[in-house]
């Protein structure tokens, strides 16, 4: 085994650790603690998203996903069909669809209603007498989508952990 090979495996694991292991506690403990704390869970919400924690995950998603691609180039001889069409490539493709369908619904969804959250609590920070209507319903849509990405992409990412896991023996 290649020193390059080890250091993609090294990135492609660590990297899918953290960034599964993040979203498997924010949509499993976080963010249900969260919505039954009411408006203080709200806030505490809005400080999460706006915080280091979305650029992390994304950074930490894209590092895996590049990581397991040069990986999967390498061990299947360029994604050449005899392997690609084996029990292990196969696998492998499966659990990289849900990798990537995580990225897309994670980042791209999640980063963009985590902008906009902590955008419009900024807002009603600064405005006097707190959220209007429009404005809680507002930040109610943005929790709501949020809740909803996180909650696909941690089961997206359980199938891609679970595929990588089991794949060289398929």
């Amino acid at each position: 085994m290649s020193w390059l090979t080890i250091a993609l495996r090294v990135l492609h694991i660590a990297g899918g650790v953290f960034w599964a292991g993040g979203m498997f506690v924010v949509a499993g403990f976080v963010e249900p603690a969260a919505t039954a704390s009411g408006p203080d869970g709200a806030r505490f919400m809005q400080r999460f998203a706006a915080s280091r924690f979305t650029p992390v995950m994304a950074s930490a998603g894209l590092l895996t996903i590049a990581a397991g691609i040069w990986l999967l180039a390498r061990d299947s001889g360029g994604f050449q069909p005899a392997f690609m069409g084996s029990g292990t490539g196969v696998t492998f493709s499966i659990g990289a669809l849900a990798g990537l369908v995580a990225a897309v619904v994670g980042i791209g969804l999640g980063a963009r209603n985590a902008r906009r959250l902590a955008a419009l609590g900024r807002t009603i920070q600064g405005q006097a007498g707190g959220p209007t209507k429009e404005q809680a319903a507002q930040m109610e849509a943005y929790r709501g989508m949020l809740r909803t990405g996180a909650r696909w992409a941690a089961r997206l990412l359980g199938i891609a952990v679970l595929c990588m896991a089991v794949a060289r023996y398929v």
